[in-house]
């Protein structure tokens, strides 16, 4: 009653103080926007109005991507804004994948796939994809339409033409719709044999490659890490980007689709935003892409290279030897390692010993292979074991990864427990908290990995938790 009384005596003055604070406010933001003080800038790729824009990182803004600084080019390229219902999204595959069930992979919504067909080694010997065809023939039956791609660590441009040579030779019989890549990374090892080659003549070798991919009459792009494009001591990209379509790999903290475009200065026409993808049908994790283009379902070259028997099981092998209870089939290949691993007496981690190591840019023969994840390796001229997961043909080189101050990588995957573990408040056994015991056959969402720590970071009942990594398995 007080209040009413109150209101009622002063109701004039109040009415009026209002109006005035009112008015106020109406000028200062008239004159605000008169003199344009509060006009943002749109950042680059998020204004869907406009037609064309500029991409640039020093537009965009609160995101570092960068995990080494890069020497910026001194141009950028205008790269005109493609409707997401003109754009197709698909994954990149090869033998790592192993077999991929491709009618799952098409009920997914995955429109398209690039699959490697070859690759040239370390050695200098050009091998081809075990898993190639099996893929190319799965795909196209499940109506997947197929790009390819060719890993190359040619030296020079008879090199690259002759990888080219390989490739078309390899899919003339099949209908290869979307664009045939170059790939060429590891370069910036001291151990590749691409090492000392200027960015000049490496841009004549990725050219002479993908001159003749156009004269045969299919599509070329070049693919290559965000940095490696920028950085003009390893590319000339001027004269690439004149002639044909780039596939830049970024992978950021926020990817696609919630993230419209890479951060990249350069022109794109396709993005590799993650490694870490699921897709049912793939038991790996698996390259996720967006292609700002859309392809028609095209025919093979030549109708007599058809396949007339198709591929249903890349994986079957004669026995060659059985060691250790574990049955090998012949195989003849040049690997590294993708990080050092540790080369065994024995194909298993209990009894065979440590005898040595097998560091990323050094190479040994691989003699055969075992369907239980194992390979034979020459080894100072003794047989030894590796497991072959962390092997490679080529120097592995991802493209940059956002890692947060804390040290962990963005992922999201599935895990349990191999036996049991404790999750724990903080990535520590020292100060930390055990808030939960996880068994075998729980699964928890993993959304971050500290590989210098050992330590995994995941959700659990709506808190972010912590598990020593080596005691997590993924979900198959």
């Amino acid at each position: 009653m007080k209040f009413l009384d109150f209101f009622e005596k002063y109701k004039k003055y109040i009415i009026i103080s209002t109006l005035s604070v009112l008015l106020l406010i109406s000028i200062i933001v008239l004159i605000w926007s008169l003199t344009g003080a509060g006009a943002a800038e749109p950042v680059s790729g998020e204004n869907i109005d406009d037609p064309s824009y500029t991409l640039s990182p020093e537009t965009e803004t609160g995101e570092s991507e960068e995990t080494e600084p890069i020497e910026q080019t001194d141009y950028y390229y205008e790269n005109e804004y493609v409707p997401v219902e003109l754009r197709s999204n698909g994954i990149d595959v090869s033998k790592w994948q192993g077999k991929i069930e491709w009618e799952k992979v098409k009920q997914s919504g995955v429109e398209f796939a690039f699959i490697r067909v070859g690759y040239r080694g370390e050695n200098g010997l050009i091998y081809k994809d075990e898993f190639a065809e099996y893929n190319l023939q799965q795909a196209n039956k499940y109506d997947i339409k197929i790009g390819v791609y060719f890993f190359s660590t040619a030296i020079n441009i008879a090199e690259s033409e002759e990888e080219a040579d390989f490739l078309l030779d390899i899919i003339a019989g099949y209908p290869i719709s979307y664009p045939v890549v170059y790939d060429c990374e590891g370069y910036k090892e001291e151990k590749s044999r691409m090492y000392n080659i200027t960015a000049e003549e490496r841009t004549d070798i990725a050219l002479a490659f993908l001159d003749k991919v156009a004269s045969n009459g299919y599509q070329p792009m070049h693919y290559g890490s965000r940095n490696d494009l920028m950085d003009s001591s390893f590319w000339n990209m001027r004269r690439i980007e004149e002639k044909y379509r780039v596939w830049v790999a970024l992978y950021s903290k926020t990817y696609y689709p919630e993230k419209d475009v890479p951060t990249y200065s350069g022109r794109f026409d396709a993005w590799q935003y993650s490694d870490k993808g699921r897709i049912d049908g793939i038991n790996t994790n698996v390259d996720l892409n967006v292609c700002y283009f859309q392809c028609e379902k095209a025919e093979p070259k030549d109708l007599s290279k058809v396949p007339t028997e198709l591929i249903t099981d890349p994986t079957q092998h004669s026995v060659d030897k059985v060691i250790h209870g574990v049955e090998f089939y012949e195989y003849h290949d040049c690997v590294t390692a993708k990080i050092t691993v540790n080369l065994r007496s024995l194909p298993s981690t209990v009894s065979g010993t440590v005898v040595g190591t097998l560091d990323s840019g050094t190479f040994l023969d691989r003699i055969a292979m075992s369907d239980k994840g194992w390979s034979i390796l020459l080894y100072d001229g003794e047989e030894v074991f590796a497991v072959s997961s962390y092997l490679a043909n080529e120097v592995y080189d991802p493209p940059e990864e956002d890692i947060s101050e804390d040290g962990f990588v963005k992922t999201e995957d599935y895990v349990t427990a191999k036996i049991e573990t404790n999750l724990r408040s903080l990535p520590s056994t020292e100060g930390s908290q055990i808030v939960y015991l996880l068994a075998n056959g729980e699964y928890v969402k993993r959304i971050g990995i500290n590989n210098q720590t050992g330590w995994s970071m995941l959700e659990h009942n709506g808190s972010v938790v912590y598990a020593v990594t080596q005691f997590l398995i993924e979900k198959k």
